[in-house]
Formats: structure tokens, C-alpha cells, sequence
């Protein structure tokens, strides 16, 4: 690492989140992987998982296309018991998936140019669990700005079309990407000159810049680096718009994987909203997870239910009591925890407590949780992976 380059990782963090240095020894700027190794093991997540998505191939054939649109489906409670949304409604949302014009075709490559929504269905309704939720079953995940994305299918109202991106597919809005050439495509998803957010949700010229975005550079200083953002130019076409913005929001290439630098990157989410599927602005556990790891060039999974089989080495937890989890975790100093449909950043040992810091829908918002209090999450707890 260049003298530069330090000085850079020394003032990466502006404002020190509350509590985190209580989780760091000395020893945590060792580098755990380096970009090379990293690149290997997500060669490894992407052979176990089934879904990381290779956007090489532009020719799709139709029961591919068919065979995406079937994981989705209106559950029949939901037809039955929530208000407000009649046969009609329904019908006319599953109508606008326009599967009768579905063929084998030649996909078109697209760049994400604002962090958008990602649907199962070409729909803005939310259809929550019920009358009083804010979980919303039509919400799969958020795109970032930035996403490469192939365009397979459009709706019958012509402003959705269904996508595939590297993590998931699903409908997104038309006027929420751009579409790119070749060399527009490589620039954007495949420059070597790039820096990474490191901030949790930045805004620049209107525009929501999620932690681990990746984008062009094209001049560097002492305070500020020139972005290149996609934008949507006449006729959908893809421009360049260059922005200028302060060096320590963004990191020259990945963050180098130290766990102190995981640990800084997890503790600036503290506090910040929860929303299933990161809906609007806010954030679940496994776009959490995923979102840190890829500061460092890490690719995961989004689901958790795809996480917990596919980022790691896994040590099992099921049918262990709580005493025999808590001396198994206290041979590690991080990892992933999970229980069925959430995962969680296990920080260590701290006043002889285990500790996590999580995205918790029952809390609404990213907390740090002590394992040992009353009834929480422990003896829910089913296996740890340790990355690597």
C-alpha cells in the first residue's frame, strides 16, 4: 500500500461510530484476504449458491424468462384477507406480467442510474401481511445505482420491464435505468479506475448512494475524487455525469478486508431504518450483510436463506444448548450468525458477552444486541460461518 493510500484508510471515517472500538484489538488491521484471494472465494459463493447470476450470455430463451416469473405467485391469503385490493386488482397485476408475448430474445444491457426497487410483480402496490404491516410481499430487493442489469421482458403497460441482475430478477420501473453499448457497459461495470462508497446512504445531485456503490473515477486529489454517474439521456440512452465529491466518502478501489475496517463500515449503519427488502430508504439483514462485504469486493447472495449455505465455512449450531453455542463462539472473534430468514454480524466477546449488531425488523433499525439478554436470538441460533 502506497504511503498515500494509508494516510487515505487513516482518515477514511470522519465520525468514530458510537462503541465500535470496544470490539478491536490490536491485531484487527491485519489483512484477512487480499483482492486475488477475494476474487477466488466468490468464484466458491457463486458455485454454491443459485443466485449469483452471470449477465455473459445475452440470449435468453423463453422458459428461462417463464421460469423466473413462476418463483412469484399472490399467495391465496392475501387474495382473501386483505382489504382494499379487489379480484380485479389482482387480476390486473398479474395481467401486466404480459407472459402471452413472452419469447426467446436477444436481452438488452442496461445500467441502473438511481437506487430503485426491485418487484415480483410490475406493480407500486404494496400488498402488506396484514392491515397494520410495513412488510410489503411484492418488495424482492433494492438496486443500487450502478447495477448492470439484462433486459428480458416488458409489461403490457410498457413501464416495467423484467430484469436479471447479478444478485436477483424481478420488475423494475423503465425509468430507472439507462440503456448502454458495449464500451458504455464495460466503462461503467468494468473500470479498473473506481472507488467505493463508504458512507450508508449518500445523496449526490439527487441521487442515493448506497454503501459499497461502485463508480468510475477520472481525477483524484487531496480532498475530492470526480465520479462519472450513469445517468438517462434522450431516448433512454445511458450519459456520463460527472460529480465532485469529498474523498472521505469514498474509497479508491476496496476497502482493504481487515476486520477493523468490517467493523467501522458495520457500526456507521447503527441507528439506520429497517425495510424489508431495503424499501425506499432503509435497509433488511441481508442487504446489511451484503452491502458490507462488498466494500471489499465481496459478491453475496441477497437472501439470507442463500447466504447462510454459500459465503462460508459453516459451523453448525442446531441441537447445541446455549452454553455449548456461547464456548463455541468464543473461539472467534467475528462472523455470521443465523436463524431462520435472519442473519447477523457476530462482533466477539465484550465483558464476557457475546455481542451482534444486526438489522432488526422486531427494533426497526440496524442495534447492537447483547446474546445474553432475556429471550433473545440465541437460542434461535442454528449456525456461524466464519468468512473465511
Amino acid at each position: 500500500m502506497k504511503k498515500n493510500e494509508n494516510h487515505f484508510m487513516s482518515t477514511l471515517i470522519e465520525d468514530i461510530p458510537q462503541n465500535v472500538f470496544a470490539f478491536m484489538s490490536e491485531n484487527d488491521n491485519r489483512i484477512i484476504l487480499d483482492s486475488k484471494e477475494i476474487e477466488m472465494y466468490n468464484q466458491t459463493i457463486a458455485q454454491k449458491s443459485g443466485m449469483i447470476y452471470s449477465l455473459a450470455c445475452v440470449q435468453v430463451k423463453k422458459e428461462e424468462i417463464e421460469h423466473y416469473m413462476n418463483r412469484y405467485s399472490i399467495p391465496k391469503r392475501i387474495k382473501d384477507e386483505i382489504k382494499g385490493l379487489t379480484s380485479e386488482e389482482i387480476e390486473e397485476i398479474e395481467s401486466n406480467q404480459n407472459r402471452e408475448a413472452i419469447t426467446d430474445c436477444e436481452a438488452v444491457k442496461a445500467i441502473v442510474i438511481q437506487r430503485s426497487n426491485l418487484r415480483s410483480f410490475p406493480t407500486s402496490i404494496c400488498m402488506p401481511y396484514n392491515e397494520n404491516s410495513d412488510f410489503d410481499y411484492f418488495q424482492e430487493t433494492e438496486l443500487h445505482v450502478n447495477t448492470p442489469i439484462l433486459i428480458l421482458h416488458e409489461s403490457k403497460d410498457k413501464d416495467w420491464y423484467f430484469i436479471k441482475s447479478p444478485i436477483y430478477v424481478g420488475w423494475l420501473k423503465k425509468e430507472n435505468i439507462a440503456y448502454a453499448c458495449e464500451d458504455d457497459w464495460k466503462f461503467f461495470v468494468s473500470s479498473k479506475d473506481f472507488a467505493i462508497c463508504t458512507e450508508t446512504l449518500l445523496e449526490i445531485d439527487g441521487i442515493l448512494i448506497d454503501m459499497s456503490v461502485k463508480l468510475p473515477y477520472q481525477k483524484i486529489t487531496e480532498e475530492t475524487v470526480q465520479l462519472v454517474l450513469p445517468s438517462r439521456g434522450p431516448n433512454g440512452l445511458i450519459q456520463k455525469s460527472q460529480v465532485i465529491v469529498p474523498r472521505d466518502k469514498f474509497h479508491i478501489g476496496y476497502l482493504p478486508y481487515t476486520k477493523k475496517n468490517l467493523l467501522l463500515q458495520a457500526f456507521k449503519y447503527k441507528g439506520m431504518s429497517y425495510s424489508w427488502g431495503g424499501k425506499d430508504t432503509g435497509i433488511d439483514c441481508s442487504s446489511y450483510i451484503a452491502n458490507l462485504f462488498r466494500t471489499f469486493g465481496f459478491i453475496f447472495p441477497r437472501n439470507a436463506s442463500e447466504q447462510n449455505h454459500s459465503v462460508g465455512d459453516i459451523i453448525s449450531l442446531q441441537n447445541k444448548t446455549i452454553a455449548e453455542k456461547k464456548q463455541i463462539l468464543e473461539l472467534y472473534s467475528f462472523g455470521l450468525l443465523f436463524q431462520p430468514g435472519h442473519v447477523m454480524l457476530y462482533l466477539g466477546i465484550k465483558d464476557k458477552k457475546p455481542y451482534i449488531i444486526h438489522a432488526s425488523g422486531t427494533k426497526g433499525k440496524v442495534v447492537l444486541t447483547n446474546l445474553n439478554a432475556p429471550n433473545i436470538y440465541i437460542s434461535q441460533i442454528d449456525k456461524f460461518i466464519t468468512i473465511p
